[in-house]
């Protein structure tokens, strides 16, 4: 248990658990990076993409469109994807930011907390779309979809980048999906399940992650009452 938040490090999936799941402006363009590269439209499945990574996402359109995975081709495919979101992502996307989620981050930035992204995005399109949703003051570190397609060797990376040392069990994966809880377990971390996203609290209750709750309000006010 923590003394206080300050001893935390909080490790945040992006879409479903800051920003609205669903974001169509990022699949267009994973869609878009693929016809370009390979010369032929993916077969799609948007159900299939929630709490994955870029990579693995992307190698999967790549067989779909009829294409080899070459060693070649998934920077070619990142390349173009972000070139494409940068022409969609709108400048402003603070409607899609979730309710209670900047005044979780301000309480949270306010004790001084160490909070960085551990997302399946590739990594320009994560900050493109802090950027574009007004949260990307809170945020100085993270670990990428582009970096691996295991989700799970994201957050010791990111937990790497942070700045000071963390143990394990100071360590939180905080997302929406029985992904982002599988990761975090993985990992030894502590999980933090929000069901803001696709996923029932019900449903994120059975991947048994250390606390679920609706809201990250809800999370910030557990974690300052050291119930987590």
């Amino acid at each position: 248990m923590i003394r206080s938040v300050r001893d935390a490090v909080l490790l945040f999936d992006v879409d479903g658990t800051l920003l609205v799941a669903g974001n169509r402006y990022h699949h267009q363009s994973l869609i878009a990076a693929v016809e370009r590269v390979c010369g032929r439209p993916p077969q799609v499945n948007q159900q299939a993409l929630a709490g994955r990574t870029d990579t693995e996402i992307l190698k999967e359109m790549v067989v779909s469109a009829g294409a080899d995975v070459r060693p070649d081709l998934l920077p070619r495919l990142f390349l173009a994807a972000v070139e494409d979101f940068e022409v969609r992502c709108p400048a402003d996307m603070r409607d899609q930011v979730i309710a209670g989620v900047e005044p979780a981050l301000e309480a949270l930035a306010g004790e001084n907390a160490a909070m960085g992204l551990v997302t399946g995005n590739i990594e320009a399109i994560a900050w493109r779309k802090m950027i574009a949703a007004g949260l990307r003051q809170y945020f100085s570190f993270g670990a990428f979809g582009d970096e691996s397609g295991r989700r799970a060797d994201l957050p010791p990376l990111a937990v790497s980048r942070a700045g000071r040392s963390f143990a394990v069990d100071r360590s939180y994966v905080i997302g929406d999906t029985p992904l982002d809880i599988d990761c975090g377990l993985a990992c030894g971390m502590k999980t933090i399940a929000v069901a803001t996203g696709r996923y029932s609290i019900e449903e994120l209750r059975a991947s048994q992650p250390s606390f679920a709750c609706a809201s990250l309000p809800e999370f910030v006010e557990a974690l300052r009452n050291r119930r987590i």
